[in-house]
């Protein structure tokens, strides 16, 4: 994923550097991102996500808290048991995890998700993190 945004700025023309900011597990991309084309990067922020490397991740990983890693890191069964049910699963999901527990809104569901949309969602969290996310 680091790599496909490298080449997203780059086809944009957005810097020589760029800021990177990466929110939950896209906190991990910015990092990968970050480490990967360091002289390309003039700051790096990351919020609500522990990173690789550091204790508090393997002790997130297997709590309760973050079920939905590992049903979405199976690929295509989380998908097959929410086709046709998505707004019931998304709204219940964001709904019970969002600080604002009325969030997921009707409206929100019509803008973000059109009609016949198909859901692709993955998590690709699993035991080897540490080593697709060196420390450097």
């Amino acid at each position: 994923m680091a790599k496909d945004i490298h080449d997203l700025v780059a086809a944009l023309q957005l810097g020589p550097q760029v800021n990177v900011f990466g929110h939950d597990m896209g906190g991990m991309v910015a990092y990968a991102y970050a480490a990967q084309f360091r002289d390309q990067v003039l700051t790096l922020s990351i919020l609500d996500v522990p990173l690789p490397g550091i204790e508090p991740l393997q002790y997130l990983l297997k709590s309760d808290r973050v079920w939905h890693f590992r049903f979405f890191g199976n690929r295509d069964v989380a998908e097959s048991l929410i086709v046709d049910r998505e707004k019931v699963f998304l709204s219940w999901f964001h709904n019970s995890e969002a600080v604002n527990a009325g969030a997921f809104t009707d409206e929100v569901w019509k803008t973000s998700m059109p009609a016949n949309t198909p859901l692709r969602a993955q998590c690709a969290v699993d035991s080897n993190i540490t080593e697709r996310f060196p420390r450097t």
